[in-house]
């Protein structure tokens, strides 16, 4: 019977012992994993439960299921082991978690592609949420991981990250003369120019992503939707495959269209975006908009067009002009906006 006494050591620059989908399975000097063992992942994880028990600084009461002990050690390992943020919950969460969404950890802990997320996930730098969003966006189809994040985001034991931006403009700098949003501005839109595009105070590069495509449209039963595509990546090249997330519109003020991401358009609930239209010249709005979910305040201002790209604008000085002004009136730079072409980007 293996015991914590034992010496248990993990080598992780050995190549030999790798499985069928070429995942490095670690060798762990323990009773049942004393050779490298070839085969699934999951049976790698197993051989290291243990070596992750012996280090994980929870110990079992002896009125504690077998199965909530468990939960507090996946709790432990992704609370506490990872390179989560530095705004980070308090220790209690491990018992809370563990007490709290038992089925939800255990289910998790079960399957491959969940495992697969919180492994993406604790791997992010500690204060970059859009590598945890796009982390959490891979698993919008893994109903193990969406039933975890929400189980924890609800007791409030998902880690949180630092504001990303500054919210530019209130509901009154909007255009006040758009009192029918969604309808008024329905249809196609590219994002082609963006404040928030990885620099410093605004790490989260979300109006870089290539092919930002926004369909906004009515629905039989009148209710509006904003259909959005787009994939991670910066300066028109993408890095992951197109995702789609179709949160509701709605107005929520003039000038001003709000969209609420139902749970399974979003990693966890509520997520939630205001659209403040500030300049609406033809074929090109200018929108500065406002966002948060329970583990991050995230902004940015981008310039849409119902072209791919910005190279039609040099037709219209005077658009130019009044997105320049628009810019300077939020307090950034229009020449340091990042742009982006989404020619090469499917519909």
């Amino acid at each position: 019977m293996f015991t914590c006494g034992e010496a248990i050591k993990v080598d992780l620059s050995d190549t030999k012992g790798r499985d069928g989908g070429g995942k490095l399975c670690p060798y762990v000097k323990s009773s049942p994993c004393r050779r490298w063992y070839i085969g699934p992942l999951t049976s790698c994880l197993y051989c290291l439960l243990p070596s992750i028990i012996c280090h994980t600084p929870i110990k079992r009461h002896p009125h504690v299921s077998v199965m909530n002990f468990l939960a507090q050690v996946i709790a432990s390992i992704f609370l506490l082991h990872s390179k989560t943020p530095q705004h980070l919950p308090p220790e209690s969460c491990v018992e809370d978690v563990a007490a709290n969404c038992t089925r939800e950890l255990i289910s998790c802990a079960t399957d491959l592609d969940c495992i697969s997320v919180l492994v993406c996930i604790t791997g992010c730098d500690p204060e970059d949420a859009e590598c945890s969003y796009t982390c959490g966006m891979i698993g919008l189809d893994n109903q193990p991981f969406l039933d975890m994040s929400q189980c924890m985001a609800d007791i409030g034991c998902l880690p949180t990250y630092p504001d990303d931006g500054i919210c530019l403009a209130e509901d009154s700098d909007a255009l006040q003369e758009l009192t029918d949003l969604p309808n008024q501005v329905a249809g196609d839109w590219w994002v082609v120019k963006g404040q928030n595009c990885g620099q410093d105070g605004w790490p989260g590069a979300y109006d870089w992503y290539p092919c930002q495509h926004h369909r906004i449209f009515e629905l039989d039963d009148g209710s509006w939707i904003n259909n959005i595509t787009y994939c991670a990546g910066s300066d028109s090249v993408c890095s992951s495959p197109i995702f789609t997330t179709i949160p509701i519109a709605y107005s929520w003020a003039p000038g001003v269209m709000r969209l609420d991401y139902p749970p399974s358009e979003a990693p966890v609930s509520p997520q939630i975006e205001y659209y403040r239209y500030m300049t609406y010249p033809s074929d090109y709005v200018f929108v500065a908009w406002c966002a948060s979910t329970p583990v991050v305040n995230y902004n940015g201002a981008f310039i849409l067009s119902r072209n791919r790209n910005l190279d039609g604008l040099a037709e219209f000085p005077e658009v130019e002009a009044e997105f320049r002004a628009t810019a300077e009136r939020l307090g950034i730079d229009y020449d340091s906006m990042c742009e982006t072409d989404n020619t090469e980007c499917p519909v």
